[in-house]
């Protein structure tokens, strides 16, 4: 094990950002789907397709050196043989189909049967195999070697905050793309049907309402971790969202949800909070029997703000779906009917190549992507016997982890089992699973399993949670205030910019009120004066009482955010040196009421804040600009992928590096107080949780049990 405190590498910071770039890419790299591209559902071409492999071999493999050179980690021979298994008889699948292969389809609407012929090439072949082999890596990665360099369940809280993140940026995505639908609704004048519903950027309700039921699961965890009263405020927001989705599955298990997890918490903070915990259960059943009657009595239906929402959820609801369930009857005829053969009942049609040959047999021949909207029957689909007797026994082991992590009184574990219920119900109706090669698949994997099997194995090795303890004894447990120099506060402005301005710069031309050439130009010059104002602010925040910081920091954002908005709104030139002239005076103020703006010299702080950022830029700059002689084959999606493998072979530098020098300095100098922030937040959190397993008899209860 390593000691944090004699590391000079930084290992806690570098590991963090080796899994988040290697999780996020291989999210992309799963669904397939050429993002960002004008067309952005468009299937990756070859092209994009290997520069995202690039990518995501070159992030596994920066992840696996930080994770051999600094834990004991061995193979896992036991889950390294069921990956290879897999990916053997995928292969044998996809090898054996037929490169030209006829079989009869069936009209979803009628029922009547067609012919179909279905080309399989080399190129496809070879896609469908890699496609899945990164999967199965992904797998052996989570059940393996991620568990044994996390030292806590809260390391990976990050993923279910983006989770919440990804759905409040779609829901606000749609409301602003999609306000005629949510217009629809409150204007007399209009009338929405069951097919006004909002899809947001997913193209489909479905989806869309599979991303709430993943952002309310998301906050349940959240609150299971740190109770806040926020979280149950935007699990409200989220499923209020559903009743412009009309998504049915998804409505009926966010009920689900709410009433398990209401009773969970209830039951679970009962003794300590009676009063409160009694008051907020009277709350909620009044208010359930005022909609109640608000309903029955009718009064719904003449409140103009509601009716209408009123009337397409019950007509969603009481719509008794024959079309819907005949469709998914008829379609999982069609996935029995290609189980014809006894290769393809033990090995399957192969990952991928079985959707594309379920797509024309479902749509007259049409070349589409089909879907099976059942994950254990895609399992015998996709890989046959094989792959459902993995998956199965992958379902069954989980259920024994929580039995175990139940005894052990984890606090994350009710809310991972009620999420594995809830996509394992979701399953028999769509295409869900825990262990497809779709970004969805890989989601549920570090949402609900990585979490059960953390706390499962630091069960198993208890001498982690000696080296955590030993870790927590060195730091005091009264909050700790670090305070940044004005040079690392500029580097940190400098390293929330960076991302931002490659994102606009990647969308400039494709939306619509972004493509200005002087809002791209007044993007810049805020992103080379923004260090600057984190350096005067900084100063500031030293001098001054910590409310008056946290205004002039509101105020300050605030202005920011009008001057950047300038040349938008004055367009042309008029606006852009009227925004420089602002965000100028904005910095000359700052830079008078902090009394100075730089602790150094100009020289070192350009040296030392300006120069690693302007390089990375420059050659991100460079790479998108050499692939304008590839003509036709640029496209925003290679350009982002040509970045991440900058990026990563960046930080493959850094992590191999043996010495600090100018071309690590970002990653490898000065980060020590970052390491002892994440050490105290670890601290503070399992202080938190022993106190409050205390404090609701989670201790006491264990202890007797052990008498």
């Amino acid at each position: 094990m390593i000691d944090a405190h004699k590391n000079p590498k930084h290992i806690y910071v570098l590991m963090g950002i080796a899994i988040a770039f290697m999780f996020t890419i291989g999210a992309f790299f799963e669904e397939g789907v050429a993002f960002f591209d004008p067309v952005y559902t468009t299937i990756m071409s070859d092209l994009e397709y290997y520069l995202s492999l690039v990518a995501v071999l070159l992030s596994v493999g920066i992840f696996l050196f930080l994770a051999h050179r600094y834990y004991p980690i061995k193979i896992n021979w036991a889950f390294f043989s069921i990956a290879v298994v897999l990916v053997v008889c995928n292969a044998i699948a996809v090898l054996a189909f037929p490169s030209m292969y006829e079989t009869t389809g069936m009209n979803q609407t009628t029922g009547d049967s067609f012919p179909v012929v279905y080309f399989l090439t080399a190129s496809e072949r070879l896609r469908f195999i890699i496609t899945f082999a990164v999967t199965c890596l992904y797998l052996y990665l989570v059940f393996a070697v991620v568990p044994k360099v996390l030292r806590n369940s809260k390391q990976v809280t990050i993923y279910f905050y983006g989770g919440v993140v990804v759905v409040f940026v779609s829901i606000v995505w749609s409301l602003i793309f999609e306000n005629g639908i949510y217009r629809a609704y409150f204007d007399p004048n209009m009338a929405p049907t069951l097919e006004t519903v909002a899809e947001s950027f997913y193209n489909n309700r479905n989806s869309f309402g599979t991303m709430i039921v993943i952002g309310i699961c998301a906050c349940g965890y959240l609150q299971c971790q740190s109770h806040h009263w926020w979280n149950y405020l935007i699990m409200v927001f989220f499923s209020l969202e559903l009743f412009f989705i009309l998504s049915k599955t998804s409505m009926l298990l966010i009920a689900i949800f709410w009433v398990a997890f209401l009773i969970y918490r209830y039951v679970l903070t009962i003794k300590a909070h009676p009063i409160r915990n009694n008051i907020i259960l009277g709350v909620i059943l009044a208010i359930a029997g005022f909609w109640s009657w608000f309903v029955a009595s009718g009064t719904i239906q003449q409140t103009p703000a509601l009716n209408k929402i009123f009337k397409n959820f019950v007509d969603a609801v009481t719509d008794t779906s024959e079309d819907t369930m005949s469709s998914r009857v008829n379609i999982w005829k069609l996935c029995v009917q290609e189980l014809n053969s006894p290769l393809r009942i033990i090995f399957g049609a192969g990952d991928g190549n079985f959707m594309w040959l379920l797509g024309p047999m479902m749509d007259n021949g049409i070349v589409r992507l089909g879907y099976t909207h059942n994950g254990i029957l895609a399992m015998l689909d996709y890989g046959g016997i094989v792959r459902l007797i993995v998956y199965l026994a992958m379902l069954g082991y989980f259920l024994i982890l929580v039995i175990k992590n139940f005894r052990k009184g984890h606090p994350n574990t009710f809310v991972c089992l009620l999420s594995f219920l809830l996509f394992f119900i979701h399953s028999f109706v769509e295409t869900t699973s825990f262990m497809g090669a779709d970004s969805k698949s890989l989601s549920l994997l570090i949402m609900i399993y990585l979490p059960v099997l953390i706390d499962h194995y630091q069960d198993c090795h208890k001498e982690i949670q000696v080296e955590q303890s030993a870790a927590f004894a060195a730091y005091p447990p009264s909050k700790v205030h670090y305070s940044l120099t004005d040079v690392q506060t500029a580097r940190l402005w400098l390293a929330f910019a960076t991302p931002i301005l490659l994102l606009v710069m990647i969308l400039y031309s494709s939306v619509s009120f972004l493509n200005n050439p002087w809002f791209l130009a007044n993007g810049v010059v805020l992103y080379l004066l923004c260090p600057l104002i984190g350096g005067a602010l900084n100063g500031f925040f030293r001098m001054q009482p910590r409310g008056t910081c946290i205004g002039i920091y509101i105020l300050s954002s605030f202005l920011m955010v009008a001057c950047f908005l300038l040349p938008l709104l004055l367009t042309g030139v008029a606006g852009f040196l009227t925004s420089v002239f602002s965000i100028g005076l904005l910095l000359v103020i700052l830079l008078l009421l902090s009394r100075h703006g730089r602790e150094d010299s100009f020289g070192n702080y350009l040296r030392s804040v300006y120069l690693p950022y302007l390089v990375i830029l420059l050659g991100l700059a460079v790479a998108g600009l050499s692939l304008v002689f590839f003509g036709n084959f640029v496209t925003r999606y290679t350009v982002i992928c040509v970045a991440a493998i900058v990026i990563l072979s960046y930080v493959l530098i850094v992590a191999f590096s043996p010495f600090n020098s100018l071309l690590i300095y970002p990653l490898n100098e000065k980060w020590s107080r970052s390491e002892e922030t994440w050490l105290y937040q670890n601290t503070k959190w399992g202080n938190m949780v022993a106190h409050r397993n205390t404090k609701y008899g989670i201790v006491k209860r264990k202890t007797e049990k052990s008498k």
